[in-house]
């Protein structure tokens, strides 16, 4: 009896990994998106833990869902630095609410939301010339000057 307990434990052992491999671990959004406009990015930081704690390298993204329309859109993980931890950099198309869902090797592991996604900023033409009319200006004044002290 005794030297089967110790075989289902050495099973159980190396049956662990590939369940973790196998999706039986979770993905977590470490920060959500937060004052966001139409068109602006959030860089999603994913951490992919196994079922034990443990976290390790598998193939993540980030889904996009707009509630009442049903549009999806899926951004690709990057992994960036440690085992487990991951970017993904996601761009909201459209105002409106919308909910994410973390996801490992395709399996959706948090979904979260909805949040308010605001309309994008609408800048006038009047703030779109200043900053060319500003330097304008500048090299003028800076010539004005210039012509000043040499007489």
């Amino acid at each position: 009896m005794r030297r089967f307990a110790v075989v289902l434990v050495a099973l159980a052992a190396l049956a662990a990994p590939s369940t973790a491999l196998a999706g039986g671990g979770g993905a977590f959004v470490l920060h959500g998106p937060a004052g966001l406009a139409a068109g602006d990015t959030w860089i999603a930081q994913i951490r992919v833990v196994g079922c034990i704690g443990t976290a390790y390298n598998a193939p993540t993204a980030v889904t996009i869902t707009q509630r009442g329309t049903g549009r999806t859109l899926t951004f690709p993980g990057r992994r960036a630095g440690a085992v487990g931890h991951y970017t993904a950099r996601v761009v909201f198309p459209a105002a409106g609410e919308w909910t994410y869902a973390a996801k490992v090797n395709g399996w959706a592991m948090e979904t979260t939301g909805p949040f308010v996604v605001r309309p994008a900023k609408q800048q006038s033409r009047l703030l779109a010339a200043l900053p060319p009319a500003g330097a304008v200006l500048l090299v003028l004044g800076t010539g004005v000057l210039l012509r000043r002290r040499r007489a």
